[in-house]
């Protein structure tokens, strides 16, 4: 068997066999894949620590006809102050929660692996998570070719005229008129700005306005997108909810 050598990030991983571990990594040149690290769940194992979800590591791996089989791992980093902080870990746990149900295998999209590791690096800095939260979602619709019209009326092109306004995913965003798109919801004018600024910004700011509200929308349409429900999205929505009643400047400019 030939070996590769690739960097990834562990979206997952689940029980196979009596101790190895069955991962689903993202790598830059091969998208999202399979691996198994045999002897993984055994103590001392080297292939412990970088099997776990939110690593970022230099897998070698042989790989077979139908299996991959790690043989070597080099790690890079465990995120360690993501994993110090609830809020984080769960917006983290959203970031690869998204790769994993929006990506099929053996597909590789090099600017989606930049993006999450760029997202985590920037979760595992020192400042609010929620911007870089509804940062990466809006980036993440535009990769999977599912961005929304934010400002405009994505039947006709124009611009928001009320308030609150009707946002119908199916339809692409922002509807001026919602008898032309009856499955969607309403959201404040303010919320949808705040997010056609994000959506066009090279890095994330350091708060949005109303961030609470544009990651509510922002879990709705990903809802819509993947036809199912997204519970580590939903998670991080319910911490910021907690963390936003004792702190209300939040969503301020």
């Amino acid at each position: 068997m030939s070996e590769v050598t690739a960097k990834a990030v562990v979206l997952r991983r689940s029980d196979s066999g009596e101790s190895d571990r069955r991962l689903v990594v993202l790598t830059r040149e091969f998208g999202k894949i399979d691996l198994i690290a045999k002897g993984a769940r055994k103590s001392g194992s080297r292939l412990t620590g970088s099997s776990e979800p939110l690593t970022l590591a230099t897998f070698t791996w042989a790989a077979g006809k139908v299996r991959r089989f790690v043989t070597q791992v080099q790690p890079v980093t465990s995120y360690p102050h993501i994993r110090q902080d609830y809020g984080r870990l769960l917006a983290a746990g959203a970031v690869v929660e998204l790769a994993n149900s929006s990506l099929p295998f053996e597909s590789p999209l090099p600017s989606v692996f930049d993006q999450v590791v760029e997202s985590l690096r920037l979760l595992d800095e020192p400042r609010p998570w929620a911007p870089i939260l509804v940062w990466t979602l809006e980036r993440l619709l535009g990769e999977e070719g599912q961005g929304q019209s934010w400002t405009v009326c994505a039947l006709t092109g124009v611009k928001i005229l009320s308030n609150p306004a009707w946002c119908s995913p199916g339809s692409g965003g922002y509807v001026a008129d919602p008898e032309s798109a009856p499955r969607g919801f309403w959201v404040s004018a303010e919320a949808l700005m705040a997010l056609g600024k994000v959506g066009s910004l090279p890095e994330p700011p350091a708060t949005i306005k109303r961030a609470q509200e544009c990651l509510r929308v922002l879990v709705r349409v990903w809802q819509h997108v993947l036809e199912t429900r997204c519970p580590a999205c939903e998670s991080a929505l319910d911490a910021l909810e907690q963390e936003r009643a004792p702190n209300q400047t939040l969503d301020t400019d």
